[in-house]
C-alpha cells in the first residue's frame, strides 16, 4: 500500500507546471498539447471596422518598467481607453502584483489589468471578461505569455474571456478561443490593430457589443463576410432559389456566411438578431 502512494506522490509531483511568464515556444507546445488547443493562430482582419466613442489619447509610457505605471495605466484604461461610460457593470482592476491570479492544474501566473463583471461572484475569475497584458515593447516571446493568460483565462471565466496584449500606443493584439473544430481540438484566434481608436472600440464591442453592431450589422458583417465560401444547404433551400424575392435571397445567402463567420468573432459579439430592438441576448460562443 505505501508503496503505491509513494508513486501516486511521485507522479504528482512530477507533473509540469507552467508560470505563464516563462512561456517560450516549447512550453507553449507542450502546453497547447496538454490542452488540445491548436498552436497557430489563425489571425482575422476587421481592416473596416468603424470607430465609436472618444478617441484615446496615446499613453506616455515614462522611465522604469511597466510594473511601476500600475496606477496610471489602470486610471488609462478604465477612463479613456475603454470609457467609463461603457463599463456600467465592470469593476476595472490591476492585479499584476497578485502572481497566481490564474491557477489552475497546470498553469498559473497574473496579468496586469483585468475587467469583470460586478455580480457577486465568489471569484471575480470566475466573470472576467477581458485582460490586458501591457508592454511598453512588444517581443515575439509576448504572444507566448498572452496565449497563457488565454488559457487560464478561459479555465477558470466562463466568459469565456479576450486578452489584449498591447502597448497602449500603436501596437494592439487581441487573442480568444474560437468554436471547437472537433471534439478534441479549439483553436486561438486573433486580430490586431495599429489604429488606438480602432483598437478602443474592438475592446468596447467585447463589453457593450450592441450599441455599434445593432447599426452596422447589415453592411459591415456583409463586408467581412464577402470572401467566405457559403456554407452547406440550409434546409434544402438551395432547391428554391428561383423562387426567391431578392430581400429573402439576399437574407438567405447572409445566413448561409454567417453561419461560418460567426465562430470567428469574440463570443459577446454574436447576437440572434442585430436589428432587432430591443436586442436578444448574446448567444454564447459555445452553446
Amino acid at each position: 500500500m505505501n508503496a503505491k502512494l509513494n508513486e501516486l506522490k511521485r507522479r504528482f509531483n512530477s507533473v509540469e507546471m507552467f508560470t505563464i511568464s516563462s512561456l517560450n515556444t516549447q512550453k507553449r507546445h507542450k502546453l497547447s498539447t496538454r490542452y488540445s488547443v491548436k498552436e497557430q493562430v489563425k489571425w482575422i482582419a476587421f481592416d473596416d471596422l468603424p470607430t465609436f466613442g472618444n478617441r484615446p489619447s496615446l499613453f506616455q509610457w515614462d522611465e522604469g518598467n511597466e510594473d511601476s505605471h500600475a496606477t496610471r495605466y489602470t486610471n488609462y484604461i478604465r477612463n479613456d481607453f475603454l470609457d467609463a461610460d461603457y463599463l456600467n457593470g465592470y469593476e476595472v482592476k490591476d492585479v499584476h502584483a497578485n502572481e497566481h491570479y490564474w491557477k489552475t492544474q497546470f498553469l498559473q501566473g497574473t496579468t496586469d489589468v483585468v475587467v469583470f463583471e460586478q455580480i457577486g461572484a465568489l471569484m471575480e475569475q470566475d466573470v472576467t471578461i477581458l485582460a490586458f497584458e501591457l508592454k511598453k515593447e512588444i517581443v515575439g516571446n509576448d504572444e507566448n505569455q498572452a496565449i497563457g493568460e488565454l488559457l487560464a483565462a478561459n479555465l477558470m471565466s466562463s466568459k469565456r474571456p479576450v486578452v489584449l496584449l498591447t502597448d497602449l500606443y500603436n501596437s494592439h493584439y487581441f487573442f480568444w478561443l474560437g468554436q471547437t473544430e472537433s471534439t478534441h481540438t479549439v483553436t486561438v484566434h486573433g486580430t490586431s490593430f495599429m489604429e488606438i481608436h480602432k483598437a478602443a472600440t474592438f475592446a468596447r464591442l467585447i463589453l457593450v457589443p450592441n450599441k455599434l453592431l445593432r447599426r452596422n450589422a447589415a453592411s459591415k458583417i456583409g463586408d467581412w463576410s464577402d470572401d467566405l465560401a457559403y456554407d452547406d444547404d440550409i434546409g434544402n433551400l438551395d432547391d428554391f432559389e428561383d423562387e426567391m424575392g431578392p430581400e429573402e435571397r439576399a437574407s438567405w445567402v447572409m445566413t448561409k456566411k454567417l453561419r461560418k463567420w460567426l465562430p470567428l468573432v469574440p463570443p459577446r459579439f454574436r447576437y440572434c438578431d442585430p436589428t432587432r430592438d430591443p436586442p436578444l441576448p448574446p448567444i454564447g460562443m459555445y452553446s
